[in-house]
């Protein structure tokens, strides 16, 4: 199988998609105003990291004829402001609500 030519691109850190998980109280209650519906984030978190480039590879069919591979085409992410960008990562700035 051919294996898809993949260019260098910044994924997402997997924590900022975590949901909190509800708390229960003793009494059964659930405290919703401690929870907060946004992701906050802390000055100096690693916000996206950095996926190198990858070759693509051709493939080939039983009668040894070659199978062109396709090139991926991530989504891009651009850092915005309050957002610091190193070669490999993107860090939050500064204390706040990440969009």
């Amino acid at each position: 199988m051919p294996r898809d030519e993949i260019p260098a691109h910044y994924v997402l850190e997997e924590t900022l998609f975590k949901k909190e998980d509800i708390v229960i109280l003793e009494d059964g209650s659930v405290d919703f105003k401690n929870k907060s519906p946004f992701v906050l984030v802390k000055k100096g978190q690693v916000l996206a990291k950095k996926i190198p480039y990858k070759q693509g590879e051709i493939g080939y069919n039983v009668f040894g004829s070659g199978l062109p591979y396709k090139t991926y085409k991530p989504h891009k992410i651009m850092a915005g402001k309050n957002v610091c960008s190193d070669q490999e990562v993107y860090i939050a700035d500064c204390d706040g609500r990440f969009q």
